[in-house]
């Protein structure tokens, strides 16, 4: 989108691959990684200026510390989910590298992940299942971050993307500076008023 050139984008495959050590696959890596990204992005936002996040977004904790971080600082979300029909998604995962972010992945639970997943209804839905850079999605996109309406950070961060998903709480705004801990990003090699969360295409 050139309307978003030199904005700064912040993708957590490339964090995971490119900046975690060792293993990137459990738990504890992919949460460094989105804090990673969290702490990068609260360091623009606090210079005022937009953002770009490209991340799935679907476990709750990891909603919740950027809701948060869009309520403190007073800033509106935008969030954008791509979608695609599950055979379409278990095609482009066969096609990834064999070193790529979701190596722990297989084309079964890539399909599964697709069936079972529930677009949350406060945020902008692109099928991208015939594409990804056709002109009326990005139109739509552009249009959305432009005149759309900010996506409601409680909602969203509360929202069950697929069943039986654990929900966190609340996110909270605050008045008073809040600090990430630098101890949760520290295993990244750190580099160097909008809100934008897309998932990945």
């Amino acid at each position: 989108l050139p309307h978003l050139q030199g904005v700064r984008l912040l993708r957590i495959d490339d964090i995971r691959t490119e900046q975690m050590p060792g293993i990137i696959n459990d738990e504890p890596a992919r949460s460094a990684a989105y804090r990673t990204a969290a702490f990068a992005a609260t360091l623009e936002l606090n210079q005022h200026r937009p953002v770009l996040l490209e991340a799935t977004y679907q476990p709750p904790w990891h909603r919740h510390e950027i809701a948060t971080l869009s309520l403190r600082l007073k800033v509106p979300l935008y969030v954008v989910q791509c979608v695609c029909a599950p055979e379409e998604a278990g095609r482009r995962f066969m096609g990834r590298s064999a070193d790529h972010a979701g190596a722990d992945l297989t084309v079964q639970s890539v399909r599964q992940a697709s069936m079972d997943y529930r677009p949350f209804d406060g945020a902008l839905v692109i099928d991208t299942t015939a594409g990804t850079a056709n002109t009326g999605s990005l139109n739509r996109v552009l249009s959305f971050l432009e005149s759309g309406p900010a996506t409601d950070a409680t909602r969203w961060a509360r929202h069950e993307y697929k069943p039986s998903q654990v929900t966190a709480p609340a996110p909270v705004s605050v008045d008073t500076p809040h600090k990430l801990s630098r101890d949760s990003v520290k295993a990244a090699n750190k580099r160097s008023l909008r809100y934008i969360v897309g998932g990945a295409i």
